[in-house]
């Protein structure tokens, strides 16, 4: 059933796993759906909103790349108080270190 697969992803840490420190473009680019079934299930939270917005901080271009498309998708499933979050980290970036990516979000 669905929660039995949210305790697992929950349980294992999966999330943390692939935005921690083995942190790679491809396994963030095939993760979106792992983290927008989070998302529709009510089990995304400001803790793992943050956990992935810091995976693309001082991260080459290409895992920033993933990472804000990641981010992107799940917009689209987010509740409004993580959106405000999600908004509030994109304002963080300083504008003269926006790039077309950057823009995207």
């Amino acid at each position: 059933s669905p929660e039995l697969l949210v305790e697992w992803i929950e349980r294992e840490g999966v999330v943390e796993l692939i935005f921690g420190e083995a942190l790679h473009e491809e396994l963030v680019r095939r993760c979106v759906e792992v983290l927008g079934f989070l998302a529709q299930r009510g089990h995304m939270d400001s803790r793992l909103l943050g956990l992935v917005w810091r995976a693309s901080l001082d991260k080459h271009e290409t895992v920033k790349q993933a990472v804000y498309g990641a981010l992107a998708d799940l917009s689209a499933h987010l509740p409004l108080p993580l959106l405000d979050e999600l908004y509030a980290y994109i304002q963080s970036i300083p504008f003269a270190e926006y790039t077309a990516h950057t823009l995207t979000l």
